[in-house]
């Protein structure tokens, strides 16, 4: 038969109890690394889809306030009013400014100060395009602004491609 003592015994309880504290402490390190790890990629996602929503309303209120705006490349930029809709169009376009530029304070968390500096610049020549109030017009002229202005909006969207190219994939593992 087995002669086994507790003296027999005791050491290797004594080694696997000392044994089992370092290798707790071991196993919660490894599970804290990997929760950190999946919190980290959940932000990434959010943020990301956050930016995403961004610029769409950026695009989406581009193209509203170019509802009314009859545009032929490197030829006119002409805001036509028919049936004497000229109160609604400005207003439609003042609202879209408004709208822009309360939506204007989220980039500065979502992005950065130059893209925010961008997107300031570009709300701010939209009003070079809004015709003024009162003033008698069948067809409003805003060749040279409107150019301008294309052009910001297309140097800040390429901005924000870049941007979400190179800092926002989330994992190539």
């Amino acid at each position: 038969m087995c002669n086994i003592t507790i003296e027999d015994v005791k050491p290797i309880i004594n080694i696997l109890s000392a044994l089992l504290t370092p290798t707790i402490a071991i196993f919660s390190t490894i599970f804290i690394c990997q929760q950190k790890n999946i919190q980290r990629k959940q932000h990434l996602i959010e943020i990301f889809k956050l930016r995403i929503e961004h610029i769409k309303f950026f695009f989406n209120s581009w193209g509203n306030f170019n509802t009314y705006i009859n545009y032929i490349p490197n030829y006119k930029a002409q805001i036509i009013a028919q049936n004497n809709n000229q109160e609604y169009i400005i207003s439609s376009m003042e609202q879209v400014f408004a709208e822009l530029y309360k939506h204007n304070l989220s980039t500065k968390m979502l992005f950065n100060d130059e893209l925010y500096d961008m997107e300031s610049d570009f709300i701010n020549s939209l009003r070079n395009n809004i015709p003024s109030r009162g003033q008698d017009w069948t067809i409003y002229n805003i060749q040279e602004s409107y150019e301008v202005c294309r052009n910001k909006f297309n140097e800040l969207y390429e901005q924000y491609v870049e941007l979400l190219n190179k800092n926002n994939i989330i994992d190539k593992k």
